[in-house]
């Protein structure tokens, strides 16, 4: 029971470090793109590379756990 109660205060200071992360970062920036230049909030670039890494993370540990043969859950 211990460790479901860490982890829940673990995200939730994790998802709070990055709210505020985002809020103090609205200004405007370019990105470049090879070729492409869109211009958006830094927020939100600030929160697409989350997520992005999220979504990678995940990937990996799945793709990590079926070669090491473990039983899916």
């Amino acid at each position: 029971m211990e460790t479901k109660k860490l982890k829940r205060i673990g995200i939730i200071i994790l998802v709070l470090s990055v709210l505020l992360l985002v809020f103090q970062n609205l200004d405007v920036v370019e990105v470049n793109i090879f070729i492409w230049s869109p211009e958006l909030p830094l927020a939100l670039l600030i929160l697409l590379t989350c997520l992005i890494g999220v979504a990678l993370g995940l990937v990996a540990t799945l793709k990590a756990g079926k070669k090491n043969g473990a039983p899916k859950k």
